[in-house]
């Protein structure tokens, strides 16, 4: 009686004891309901671990990649930020060697021109002393006297200008003339000389301009390169689970 009553609740033991003619299993009863019932809940226990670790690996993987994501800005911006600097620095130098540059010129000129006023006044002096010293300027009565007595006259006297005269005013002309075209030939240097240096300059700040632009395009393109190779990593590790 013991025995068949542990089968009844035994049902691998009463399985074992069933035979050809036995009523001990009827239509429809499902007898491995228990073993089935557990796997279930050990496989519900199972996904359940699997969903918590994923969710879990999945906040970790984000926290990486944010603070990946940060310190590349961080460093991103650094690089802008010593670029700009950099920049400036290189900007303000060209300003003051330009302005360094001017400032000499224009000394240079200051002084030039100076040396230029002072010649020119010496040249007036030295012909003021000539028109003041010289009897055909002044028109020397002395000259019209005769040998003969102090109160007689040349009537005949010519007070013309000799070859010797004529050649001197004639050089002096010519010495004026080339002066006025190296004036006028070392203005047009100097112009020359500014416009030049306007052009270098203007050029330069051009040049600096385009190589911030361009550190700026790949400071951007970095990020965006990073940026995609960080969503494809998600997309590909999402992927592999």
């Amino acid at each position: 009686m013991a025995a068949r009553s542990n089968s009844l609740y035994n049902p691998r033991s009463m399985r074992d004891q069933i035979g050809v003619s036995s009523l001990k299993i009827f239509d429809g009863e499902d007898l491995n309901y228990g073993d089935r019932k557990k796997l279930q809940q050990m496989q519900q226990k199972n996904w359940i671990e699997q969903q918590v670790r994923e969710k879990t690996d999945s906040k970790t993987l984000a926290k990486h990649s944010d603070q990946m994501f940060e310190t590349q800005t961080l460093a991103l911006n650094q690089m802008r930020k010593e670029a700009e600097t950099d920049h400036s620095k290189k900007h303000f130098a060209v300003e003051r060697a330009v302005k360094q540059a001017n400032l000499e010129q224009m000394r240079e000129k200051i002084d030039r021109e100076r040396a230029e006023r002072e010649k020119e006044q010496e040249l007036r002096n030295k012909h003021i002393m000539t028109v003041l010293n010289s009897d055909f300027y002044r028109e020397n009565p002395a000259t019209c006297q005769s040998a003969l007595a102090p109160h007689r006259v040349l009537p005949y006297h010519f007070k013309g200008m000799n070859t010797d005269q004529r050649s001197e005013i004639l050089n002096q002309q010519e010495i004026q003339r080339r002066q006025t075209e190296m004036i006028k030939s070392s203005q047009k240097e100097e112009e020359r000389l500014f416009a030049l240096q306007d052009e270098q300059n203007r050029k330069m700040l051009i040049m600096m301009e385009r190589e911030k632009v361009r550190r700026q395009q790949e400071l951007l393109q970095s990020q965006r390169e990073y940026n995609k190779l960080m969503t494809e990593e998600v997309k590909t590790r999402k992927t592999l689970r």
